[in-house]
């Protein structure tokens, strides 16, 4: 049985009245959708058990991945406290719906544990049960968003590269512009060429703005790379006061500025504007399984 989060049904209302106007789409395989940063302290796992939730509010089905193996926090961020991880499923051999967390709106969590390793360090049975475990849950979902530890490791990499869209989430720092720019150029490395969008916390549009032009330019320039605007989302003190109550900004201040700026993206993917599915968690598990293989191989 699933453990409950706190429910968001009254606030998912309006939302998903809204997400209804739009045009259907027929069944296609989970949009993977991963959200990173270049260094931590930037909001981003705020950011993503916002987009969760709202997403979920729109009656899609969607698993939020803790995919922070060492440092996990999305389970607290929703004040859960769960009985398996996916550390149980990787060295206990459990199942991976058996760690299964319910949130609002019928969202799924899939929290991560803390101290687990890196994924290059995991035996290839430990990876296909893992892998398997994401195929079952990934046919049962419309949008599957991972919450991806920060910086450039090898985890990271096996995350973003075969997500459907990758979310680069900064803020207008000279440390965090230049740690941005580090990420995107290993993506640009290893062949990536579209569906990066750059959100950017706690600033203003303006300051957003010009941080963009300077590393749309640099990417451009010298990666052959478009980057996308996603847009600004303001310095928000609420914030700080969900975290404290270890509810979802989403739930515990569903007009509060940041949920404000997150919503008509939410609505954007929804409408399926930029956001169309590649191959789904075969693909997925495929090109994660090769760049780990590869990697293992060079080291």
């Amino acid at each position: 049985m699933h453990q409950t989060a706190r429910s968001g049904k009254a606030a998912g209302e309006p939302l998903a009245a809204a997400a209804r106007r739009w045009p259907g789409a027929a069944r296609r395989p989970a949009t993977a959708i991963s959200f990173t940063s270049g260094k931590g302290g930037v909001g981003k796992s705020n950011i993503a058990a916002a987009m969760a939730v709202l997403l979920a509010q729109c009656g899609k089905r969607v698993l939020l991945v803790d995919g922070d193996l060492a440092l996990a926090n999305i389970d607290v961020l929703f004040g859960l406290r769960p009985r398996l991880t996916l550390q149980h499923v990787v060295r206990d051999g459990r199942r991976i719906e058996d760690a299964l967390l319910e949130g609002p709106a019928g969202l799924s969590i899939l929290p991560a544990g803390s101290g687990l390793q890196e994924l290059t360090h995991l035996a290839a049975s430990q990876l296909d049960k893992l892998l398997s475990g994401l195929r079952a849950l990934y046919a049962r979902m419309d949008y599957v968003l991972f919450d991806t530890p920060a910086g450039i490791s090898l985890t990271v990499t096996a995350l973003l590269e075969p997500s459907d869209r990758v979310v680069l989430v900064t803020v207008p720092e000279p440390t965090a512009l230049t740690d941005a720019y580090a990420l995107v150029k290993v993506l640009a490395r290893r062949g990536r060429r579209n569906g990066i969008g750059v959100l950017v916390n706690q600033s203003d549009e303006r300051e957003a703005r010009s941080m963009f032009r300077g590393l749309s330019w640099v990417a451009e320039q010298f990666l052959d790379l478009q980057l996308e605007f996603l847009g600004h989302v303001p310095r928000d003190p609420l914030v700080a006061d969900a975290v404290r109550r270890q509810t979802p900004i989403a739930i515990a201040h569903p007009a509060s500025p940041l949920v404000s700026a997150l919503r008509p993206i939410a609505l954007k993917w929804v409408n399926n504007e930029g956001t169309a599915a590649s191959g789904g968690i075969e693909t997925f598990a495929r090109d994660a399984l090769a760049i780990i293989s590869s990697d293992g191989d060079s080291s």
